[in-house]
């Protein structure tokens, strides 16, 4: 069952296909329905995008339909990513195929609810990165401005970090779970700090390091749980962790009685496409584990 074909994740993606610009009548790609669901798009034998919708046949037209026409313009909901990959392509020589999946089924994933959409995507990605080593290129940020997308070539408009070699690129290795739960110091085989309640994150030292209490003012990542049971609410990212922590726990006991937080020290120059990629991991694995959102992952408590 590879990443690329029809069982991926035993959801029942459509067969591949060429997207193509409607521009008379219905814009309606034929055979795509007006119902919610996930997608992906390939170049060759690679995967470019994994994306949600509450309506595929209007993103598959309106975002996405003129995705192989190098003259063509992005919907304003996806410019950043359409226009690099459109480049991509143009440079690669190659054509874009799209497929999705949509309806009820055998999985335990709710299609019709957008937190279950986003939460799947990632979960879909984190899979691709397990499995294949490498990042789909047009998510977590890699084609927006100053973006890292990757190219066979340096020309004008790519970033700094682009590589030879096509789509081999800069990226992170995927995180790796290991059966602890979120409430785990060990999670997904990062070194988290021990988790408290809000009032003590100015004494908070970072893992394995004693003494450092500023380490915090650093990159990282956090988990928020609720106490007792410890379900997680809540992961996120910052270039300053426990500030970052705090202003989210803050945020989260407006709905939430009370919380305990950690967080993970990440490096120092660490890129936010590579913050973004474990975040994505930590977001997709927790619900290929348990089919279930963290409480106030989407539900818009914490600004982002």
């Amino acid at each position: 069952m590879g990443c690329l074909d029809e069982d991926f994740h035993g959801l029942p993606w459509r067969r591949w296909y060429r997207p193509s610009k409607v521009h008379k009548g219905p814009k309606v790609q034929p055979g795509v329905p007006k119902e919610p669901g996930v997608y992906r798009v390939r170049i060759g034998n690679s995967l470019a995008y994994l994306g949600e919708t509450g309506n595929l046949a209007r993103r598959l037209v309106d975002d996405w339909g003129d995705l192989n026409t190098a003259s063509s313009q992005p919907a304003k909901s996806r410019g950043d990513a359409f226009r690099h990959l459109v480049d991509l392509s143009t440079e690669m020589q190659g054509h874009y195929k799209v497929s999705w999946a949509s309806g009820p089924g055998q999985w335990p994933y709710d299609l019709s609810d957008k937190a279950h959409r986003e939460s799947l995507e990632r979960c879909l990605g984190w899979i691709y990165r397990r499995r294949t080593g490498r990042t789909s290129f047009g998510n977590y940020a890699r084609a927006g401005k100053g973006g890292q997308l990757v190219s066979d070539t340096a020309r004008t408009g790519h970033p700094k970090e682009v590589l030879p070699a096509g789509l081999v690129h800069v990226g992170t290795r995927a995180l790796v779970s290991e059966g602890r739960g979120p409430s785990s110091r060990q999670w997904m085989g990062l070194n988290w700090t021990e988790p408290k309640p809000r009032g003590e994150l100015d004494v908070w030292e970072a893992p394995g390091l004693p003494g450092m209490k500023k380490a915090g003012q650093g990159p990282g990542l956090y988990k928020i749980l609720r106490p007792g049971d410890e379900q997680l609410l809540f992961v996120g990212y910052g270039r300053h962790a426990a500030g970052s922590l705090d202003e989210a726990m803050g945020s989260i006991e407006h709905v939430e009685d009370k919380t305990i937080g950690s967080w993970c020290p990440l490096r120092r120059k660490v890129l936010r496409l590579e913050c973004l990629e474990l975040l994505g991991d930590l977001i997709g694995a927790h619900y290929h584990e348990t089919a279930s959102v963290a409480a106030c992952q989407f539900a818009g408590v914490v600004k982002r």
